[in-house]
């Protein structure tokens, strides 16, 4: 009962906020953090937020639920 009711309001407070987007930003997304952040992803869709990725291309997980056209993979060069 608690959940939809927390579910119910922030569902309601997302419309008011009228286009709430999150950028994620990460070097290294793999493991407990991909996991956290697909978490994230899951719950953000119930709200109605728009959900944007920038990972590193070669050290973070691939498989993301979002848009295409809202993952963007960078190449990182390290300098020695």
């Amino acid at each position: 009962m608690l959940q939809q009711l927390v579910k119910k309001n922030l569902t309601q407070e997302a419309l008011q906020m009228n286009n709430l987007r999150v950028l994620h930003i990460g070097e290294y997304v793999q493991g407990g953090v991909a996991t956290y952040i697909k978490t994230l992803l899951t719950h953000s869709r119930d709200v109605g937020v728009d959900e944007f990725m920038v990972l590193a291309d070669a050290k973070s997980d691939h498989s993301w639920s979002l848009d295409p056209n809202h993952v963007f993979f960078i190449r990182i060069v390290e300098a020695f």
